[in-house]
């Protein structure tokens, strides 16, 4: 699991051409009963804990960015709504929104996270 998630880190650092930016992470979704709650906990905190490791971004306090997240009753589905994504970037001063999920397909795990700039909603 920690060779996928430094595989995916070090994607994202390619694709941000290592600019120091401010990055806060969602808590992982689970898809089809992949692991627990408190896995999806503890792998998000192994990919918070590579992304700092690497310093080449600024990873805001998670547990603050989770407050934000449930006071503004931002959903799965509002992550495609430019506006709101906007405006969760202003609340957290952050520039980047990282959330991903964790999927089970037969006996196979997977991985998927992506990386949003709040200034226009696009996947990075």
């Amino acid at each position: 699991m920690k060779k996928l998630i430094l595989s995916m880190i070090m994607m994202i650092f390619a694709t941000l051409a290592f600019a120091q930016k401010s990055l806060a992470v969602a808590t992982f979704d689970i898809s089809n009963n992949a692991v627990s709650k408190e896995d999806a906990e503890s792998i998000t905190e192994l990919y918070i804990t590579e992304l700092v490791a690497n310093g080449k971004l600024k990873v805001i306090d998670r547990a603050n960015f989770d407050k934000i997240l449930q006071e503004m009753n931002f959903q799965d589905s509002d992550w495609s709504d430019a506006k709101k994504t906007t405006e969760l970037g202003n609340v957290t001063n952050v520039e980047l929104i990282a959330r991903g999920k964790i999927i089970k397909l037969g006996t196979k795990m997977y991985l998927s996270a992506t990386v949003i700039d709040v200034k226009n909603a696009n996947i990075i």
